[in-house]
């Protein structure tokens, strides 16, 4: 894990609160820094995703003549890179929406695209990994089936989640077809519908799309962040809450967060998001939206949740772990009996979840051998950590043991007082 105080420097760089405290401080700081801290400090920023959001506050707070010249050459670089690669992405995305349009296909794009856009303001500070992209639930096979017709295609070392296969094309990012935002091993539920009667037209460059209301957005957000990665992503998506809830301020309807979070089964997973948010970046919720949230939780459980939150974002990006969590439901079980069905469950998946993420029809014999590609592929991509476990590896278990107490915590599970300290 990297040094604490290079962690709290980097963390007080990117928070806007503290400008007002003036850059003679910070440039003390960073002056102080040796070669080899210096370098630390960049390493950290790239391993959390946010190189060139780090930048852009370096370059604000007139903080460059602190900086090394090599390394601001460096940094300067690879945020002119995210530029003109953001830009190849817009156009990407402007020429999917054109061919889905064209079927009849409204596009939600999800994350990256609109955060860089709306929320950051500026597309080069948003490092965008794929184009995520939300069609109507009945429209997603025929929009996944025409981007193949279209020149992408599907990888055979694809990690297998719970949407269509990413399809893939020389000279661009991964595109991932979404019907609905939920993961198949999670007991929460959310009404795609909704999502689709709340949302209203926007542009995104030269595209016209639709995009989410801020509520939904913050709360796609934060269960991406504590459900979805279990908050093992870095600093990135820690930002785009922070971002999501200073860009749109008194716009937010607390209420309507508190009511949809409870209703989808979220409340602890958006609570732990918005408390880690608070803790990193200093946002300001009203009270009454933490008290509707966090009720029915004891504080001394949400310090502890929170440190080992804390503790995925830097120690799992730092060793570049990253754990699914069908190993961990397997390594976590009390018995051999409850392992293999955990390992069956996360194979044998229903068959509603295994038509959406395969094309074969359910009444076709060929679901047989889409189940047998299935197990393929879990073993192939998930062996390697799951014997690391089997090896006792430190790092590794401890991470799954992390997994294991916030995975519980959000969904309602009993935790061990001894396990969580």
């Amino acid at each position: 894990m990297h040094n604490e105080k290079l962690i709290q420097l980097l963390l007080d760089i990117l928070n806007f609160r503290t400008e007002q405290t003036g850059a003679a401080i910070e440039i003390t700081r960073l002056t102080d820094l040796s070669s080899k801290e210096w370098s630390s400090l960049l390493t950290l920023a790239k391993g959390q995703g946010i190189s060139p959001l780090f930048f852009h506050r370096l370059k604000k707070r007139g903080l460059q003549s602190a900086v090394p010249p090599e390394l601001w050459k460096k940094l300067n670089q690879g945020y002119l890179y995210n530029v003109a690669r953001n830009l190849r992405l817009y156009a990407e995305l402007d020429q999917i929406v054109q061919w889905l349009n064209a079927e009849q296909i409204p596009v939600i794009p999800l994350k990256g695209m609109y955060l860089a856009q709306v929320v950051y303001q500026n597309i080069g500070l948003r490092l965008i990994g794929d184009l995520d992209l939300l069609v109507p639930q009945d429209k997603a096979q025929h929009s996944w089936e025409l981007l193949q017709q279209r020149g992408y295609h599907v990888s055979t070392n694809t990690t297998l989640c719970s949407h269509l296969q990413p399809l893939y094309k020389e000279s661009t990012a991964p595109v991932e077809i979404h019907d609905g935002l939920y993961e198949f091993d999670v007991d929460f539920t959310m009404d795609a519908q909704e999502i689709w009667q709340r949302a209203h037209p926007i542009q995104l460059g030269k595209t016209k799309v639709f995009g989410m209301t801020p509520e939904d957005l913050l709360l796609h957000l934060s269960e991406h962040l504590s459900y979805k990665h279990y908050f093992s992503f870095g600093l990135r998506p820690i930002y785009d809450i922070i971002l999501t809830i200073e860009h749109f301020g008194n716009h937010l309807d607390w209420n309507q967060i508190c009511e949809r979070a409870e209703r989808w089964g979220w409340s602890k997973g958006v609570y732990l998001s918005l408390r880690l948010a608070q803790e990193i970046g200093n946002t300001h919720l009203s009270e009454a939206a933490w008290k509707q949230l966090g009720r029915n939780n004891d504080e001394e459980t949400i310090q502890t949740m929170l440190k080992i939150a804390r503790n995925q974002i830097f120690a799992n990006s730092s060793a570049n772990i990253s754990l699914p969590r069908k190993v961990v439901n397997v390594w976590q079980a009390g018995s051999l009996i409850e392992a293999a069905k955990n390992f069956y469950h996360g194979i044998i998946l229903p068959e509603e979840i295994m038509t959406t993420m395969y094309p074969f029809d359910s009444t076709s014999p060929k679901r047989y051998w889409y189940y047998l590609k299935r197990l393929i592929h879990v073993l192939r991509n998930h062996a390697p950590t799951a014997w690391q476990l089997l090896r006792g590896n430190p790092i590794v278990t401890t991470a799954a043991q992390r997994e294991s107490l916030l995975l519980n915590w959000m969904n309602g599970k009993p935790i061990s007082s001894s396990k969580a300290r």
